[in-house]
């Protein structure tokens, strides 16, 4: 498991590291098209639950919402908007689905595509580049803080019934572990390319904040999956699943990141 852990991170990273760096379009695709994947892994867990969410639909409506995505409030109340209508009606229209299962689907563009939408605001922001390569810090290495000191010094289940392996000395670590990165990771960049300005306590409230969210978006995507009775999402990534199995933390440290990066200057 270790080993195929390693070689999609050999294979992975580099990819990450162009399209990162190519920006713009390519970047905007390459974000939809892993959203797909990831909306597609989410209504695939939910149907293990017995539900029916309207895959069509939300592929219809997820996949332009990312390729013509804007950072404006208006078009994304809009666009949400049309999307619930939409939905709703296709109820009245379609019987075969429940309001849970309309529910669901319209919850699942949200966790996938809402969110992953972030991360095309973030890259086009100011400094963006180095900002998402900050969310991918923050979120590695939190997991990594916490799987080290958990099996080192792991001795109380943090919860158990979500996440049998998970520790609350592991998650002290991981956020530990992710704010020392945070700060070295954000140093390095202020003294070489003098991008940012941020202060020590901010950076340390960075570390922290951005830490606890990304163990909240694993856990989440955990109690979806052990209500759907899976283990991951999918298997396109070896060692580590599905998308969204390695996605789940990004998709709730990058609206973070944006809001302090927006609001902090």
């Amino acid at each position: 498991m270790l080993g195929k852990r390693i070689l999609s991170a050999i294979i992975g990273l580099p990819l990450l590291v162009v399209v990162s760096l190519f920006g713009g379009f390519i970047f905007r695709l390459s974000i939809t098209f892993v959203a797909t994947i990831a909306l597609f892994e989410y209504y695939n867990a939910v149907k293990n639950m017995g539900l029916k969410p309207n895959t069509l639909l939300g592929i219809v409506f997820g996949i332009p919402y990312l390729l013509f995505f804007r950072n404006n409030f208006n078009y994304i109340i809009v666009y949400i908007s049309l999307i619930l209508m939409v939905f709703l009606c296709y109820l009245l229209l379609d019987k075969r689905y429940s309001v849970i299962d309309t529910a669901i689907s319209f919850f699942g563009i949200f966790y996938t595509t809402y969110l992953f939408s972030f991360l095309i605001l973030l890259r086009d922001l100011n400094n963006g580049n180095i900002l998402l390569w900050l969310v991918f810090v923050i979120a590695w290495t939190t997991d990594t803080s916490a799987y080290f000191v958990g099996i080192f010094f792991g001795k109380n289940k943090l919860c158990p019934q979500i996440s049998p392996n998970k520790t609350i000395e592991g998650a002290i670590g991981g956020t530990i572990g992710c704010t020392l990165s945070t700060v070295f990771y954000t140093i390095i960049f202020k003294n070489i390319f003098y991008t940012f300005n941020f202060s020590l306590f901010i950076l340390v409230l960075i570390g922290i904040l951005g830490s606890i969210l990304s163990q909240i978006g694993d856990l989440t995507a955990s109690v979806i999956k052990r209500q759907a009775g899976i283990k991951d999402y999918g298997y396109i990534i070896p060692g580590h699943g599905g998308v969204l199995d390695r996605f789940d933390s990004i998709l709730f440290v990058t609206p973070l990141i944006v809001l302090l990066s927006m609001f902090i200057k």
